[in-house]
C-alpha cells in the first residue's frame, strides 16, 4: 500500500468511524428483545447483537484515522504530535473498554472506557487549538476544537455545577462530532499531499 493509499484509507476511517461508533451506542441503548415486551421493536434483536462490535469498531477507525492525520502532518506537528498520539491511543484504550463490557458489564470497564474516550476528545481538542497557530491543515485547522465538548460534559457530570441537557441538545453534539471528524476526513482521503519543505518552514 503506498503512502497516499493509507492515508485515504485513514480518511474514510475517520469518516466512518464516528457513525458506526453512534450506532453502537444506539444500539446499547435498545432494551433486551422480547416478543413479551413492550418497548421493544423487532430490530431490537439485530440491535442487541451489534452494539458492542460496532462502538468498538468505531474507535478503532477512528484511532486509525488519528494515526493517518498523525503521519500526513507530522513535519510541521513537533511536540504537538504526542497529543494526535496520545488521542489514538486513548481510543484504542476505550476500544478495549467496550470489548470487556461485553464480559463483565462493570468497572474498571466502564472507567476504561469512559476516560480512554474523555482523554482522545481532550487531547485532540487541544491540538486544535496548538494547530489554530501552526496552520498546518489547508482548511479547517480549528476542526479538532470542537471535540472540547465531551471533557467538559464529563467534568459537568461529576456534579460540582448543576446542569441538565436534553437527549435532542446530546444528539445535536455528537451529530457534531460526526461532521468534525468527516471533515478531518476529507483532509486525508481529498486534500494534496503537502510538501514536506512548506510544512516544515511554517514553523
Amino acid at each position: 500500500m503506498t503512502r497516499e493509499k493509507f492515508y485515504k484509507l485513514c480518511g474514510w476511517a475517520l469518516i466512518l468511524g464516528p457513525i458506526l461508533f453512534i450506532l453502537g451506542l444506539w444500539a446499547s441503548s435498545r432494551p433486551q428483545y422480547d416478543v413479551h415486551n413492550a418497548a421493544a421493536i423487532y430490530i431490537d434483536r439485530y440491535a442487541n447483537q451489534v452494539a458492542v462490535p460496532l462502538a468498538m469498531l468505531g474507535m478503532v477507525l477512528i484511532s486509525l484515522g488519528l494515526v493517518g492525520l498523525l503521519m500526513r502532518y507530522s513535519p510541521g506537528l513537533n511536540g504537538a504530535s504526542i497529543l494526535l498520539g496520545t488521542s489514538a491511543l486513548a481510543g484504542l484504550v476505550s476500544a478495549l473498554g467496550i470489548a470487556m463490557l461485553a464480559v463483565y458489564d462493570s468497572d474498571p470497564w466502564w472507567s476504561m472506557f469512559i476516560l480512554g474516550l474523555g482523554v482522545q476528545f481532550l487531547a485532540l481538542a487541544i491540538f486544535g487549538l496548538v494547530n489554530l497557530r501552526l496552520r498546518l491543515f489547508p482548511r479547517w485547522n480549528g476542526l479538532p476544537v470542537l471535540a472540547l465538548w465531551f471533557p467538559v460534559a464529563m467534568l459537568l457530570s461529576l456534579g460540582l455545577i448543576p446542569w441538565e441537557v436534553s437527549i435532542q441538545v446530546f444528539i445535536g453534539l455528537w451529530i457534531l462530532t460526526c461532521v468534525a471528524f468527516a471533515g478531518l476526513g476529507y483532509l486525508l482521503v481529498a486534500m494534496p499531499q503537502p510538501p514536506v519543505k512548506a510544512a516544515a518552514s511554517s514553523n
